[in-house]
């Protein structure tokens, strides 16, 4: 933690006031060791490794921490649920009873005003309170479902069949939470032509309305540099 402390000190210091001036969305990074004010977190901890950083995170975040381990073999089992009801396997893989419990529990609380989510499996959990006054915004990072249908073409069937209907799927899923959150994030202006195009293919033809998406363009190592506003039109 303390060499990402460094990290994020270093981006701070990298930006100038011309660069603020210039760009109104970019801001100095803070360091991790801060307090985030009336800020929850809801994750799955997928390397054991990771346990450690949970008292950090706790001090962090003082509305509260709720982390759940993903088991990689019980998750596949329970993506096989998505095959009967016609959804997308990676949405109940990444479904824990517990950690829904949790986040019901604190979005019932209407002094919640603002909602992230980080990747589109999460939406399951937060998309049905993103109603009213509250604002949600979700990070795709990057177009999933397009990576399946890449990987059905490489494969020989069944695997080709299953990858083909996880891409369509998995897209049908996105563009709903898309549809149902206020700005929608990803890592490239490229990934977010990339949703566009989705977004239009097998779609009726109709009205096109126009959403407008931030796209983070993260410089690695320092990954809060540059921010930019794109539109992602759609039908």
């Amino acid at each position: 933690m303390n060499d990402a402390g460094a990290a994020f000190s270093r981006a701070s210091d990298s930006l100038s006031a011309q660069q603020r001036r210039q760009n109104p969305f970019v801001q100095p990074a803070q360091a991790p060791c801060c307090t985030i004010p009336r800020t929850s977190l809801a994750a799955f901890v997928d390397d054991a490794d990771d346990w450690q950083h949970a008292d950090v995170l706790r001090k962090m975040c003082t509305g509260g921490v709720e982390l759940q381990e993903l088991n990689p073999h019980m998750a596949k089992l329970r993506s096989l649920r998505g095959l009967v009801r016609g959804d997308a396997l990676t949405v109940p893989y990444y479904w824990n009873s517990k950690l829904g419990e949790w986040v019901d529990s604190r979005l019932s609380d209407e002094r919640v005003s603002r909602v992230v989510v980080f990747s589109s499996a999460m939406a399951q959990y937060a998309i049905s309170h993103c109603r009213g006054s509250r604002r949600c915004i979700i990070d795709f990072v990057d177009v999933d479902s397009d990576k399946w249908r890449q990987y059905a073409s490489s494969r020989r069937w069944p695997m080709s069949w299953l990858y083909a209907r996880e891409g369509r799927c998995l897209l049908e899923y996105d563009r709903a939470v898309a549809a149902q959150t206020h700005a929608s994030v990803f890592v490239s202006a490229a990934e977010a032509a990339l949703f566009a195009r989705c977004w239009h293919r097998n779609q009726p033809h109709g009205s096109v309305r126009s959403k407008m998406a931030w796209i983070q363009t993260f410089s690695t190592p320092l990954r809060t540099i540059q921010t930019r506003m794109h539109r992602v039109n759609r039908c």
